[in-house]
């Protein structure tokens, strides 16, 4: 039995009436809200799909060409994208080791989840705050300082970006977190912060610092349970054409113009050594596309490109050349400005006008890591 709406004065069809459409409203609400969230899931569905194409794509693009190291290298990416095993990418830069990284984070099971870069050619304090937090929020969401890397990569990839600048205090921590990530009994649940999958990003000289000792053996083989070689455009050359017509046609598309490389241009950028790998060939695209006064590129054009003194000269090959003289140069200038600021990037960037991020990548580019941390260390013990 239950109570009438409207007691004896009214018919109890009255209420049954009532109750009817209260009962059909609330069935309506429940329909919609089941409706959005369907519809919710979909959406969610589709924008993950949509995802996995677009990084497919630039799957496609990082392993653009015929060459037996681009076909090696998807074939790679794609072994181990589906996987939980930590990945240790090493190459030169400018091959797209962190464009991969983002790849193969988009193409597991993680991809809803989030991707922490963590950049660890950062000041050593920077670094260490970035990564490992302070000790009240160390692997967990408890206190008021920032959270660990680990906790704001929790149930989805964390990327460590330069490993090898990572300093060995640093080394010594990372280390004994890994170790507590421990593989967890089958139906625990794991605790927040330890559902992390790695990637290292590397350099190629970072199994020489481990040989040396600047580098812990035990956390290399810790990070590189995977070890996937990017290779660099030496090591790809047939793959050049290829790269260039992709790139110059990009550039056509997003400057609004139509111009094509020469014979002669097209065949002396197909022998040139490209030391700055698929970035270089990228932007030098970019470059010519917008300084092309006509619809075909030229040797003048390569020549005011690579070197601006000599944009008159179009009758050799040295415009192409004249790119390694610059890099000499520019090498020095980093050099000197470095041992200018102590041998600390951050400054030596704002000395010379550049990012953080570009002065880490011409560190890089000419080979400069040794160098500044013997330097660093010289530094350090004369003070």
């Amino acid at each position: 039995m239950t109570d009438r709406l409207f007691g004896d004065q009214v018919p109890i069809s009255e209420d049954v009436g009532f109750l009817s459409v209260l009962a059909s409203f609330i069935a309506q609400v429940f329909s919609l809200e089941s409706q959005a969230k369907r519809r919710e899931e979909t959406l969610a569905k589709e924008n993950f799909v949509l995802r996995a194409k677009i990084f497919e794509e630039h799957l496609g693009l990082i392993c653009l060409g015929r060459s037996e190291a681009a076909g090696r290298l998807e074939s790679e990416i794609r072994k181990a994208a589906p996987t939980e095993a930590p990945v240790l990418l090493w190459g030169e830069p400018g091959t797209g080791r962190s464009t991969i990284a983002r790849i193969i984070h988009e193409l597991s099971g993680r991809r809803p989840f989030s991707l922490v870069k963590i950049l660890c050619s950062l000041p050593e304090d920077l670094l260490g705050k970035d990564l490992f937090g302070s000790e009240k929020g160390f692997l967990n969401s408890g206190g008021e300082d920032r959270a660990t890397a680990f906790d704001r990569a929790a149930g989805g990839t964390m990327l460590l970006d330069d490993i090898g600048d990572l300093p060995v205090p640093h080394q010594t921590k990372l280390l004994d977190i890994l170790d507590s990530l421990h593989p967890m009994e089958v139906g625990v649940k794991r605790p927040k912060g330890m559902d992390v999958r790695l990637i290292a990003v590397a350099g190629v000289d970072i199994f020489d610092a481990a040989s040396k000792g600047s580098f812990r053996k035990d956390l290399l083989k810790r990070l590189g349970t995977l070890v996937i070689h990017v290779p660099s455009i030496s090591e790809r050359k047939e793959d050049i054409p290829f790269l260039l017509r992709h790139f110059l046609a990009s550039a056509c598309r997003e400057q609004g113009r139509k111009v094509q490389l020469s014979g002669r241009v097209f065949k002396m950028l197909c022998e040139h050594d490209w030391p700055g790998n698929i970035a270089e060939i990228k932007n030098t695209m970019i470059r010519l596309v917008i300084m092309a006064d006509g619809s075909e590129i030229e040797a003048d054009d390569l020549a005011s490109i690579f070197d601006p003194k000599r944009s008159g000269n179009a009758g050799s090959a040295e415009g192409i050349r004249a790119l390694s003289r610059l890099d000499q140069i520019e090498r020095k200038e980093v050099s000197a400005a470095l041992e200018r600021n102590r041998w600390i990037r951050r400054k030596a960037a704002n000395d010379l006008g550049l990012t953080f991020r570009q002065m880490n990548y011409r560190v890089k580019k000419f080979g400069l890591d040794t160098l500044i941390r013997e330097n660093r260390t010289r530094t350090r013990d004369s003070s």
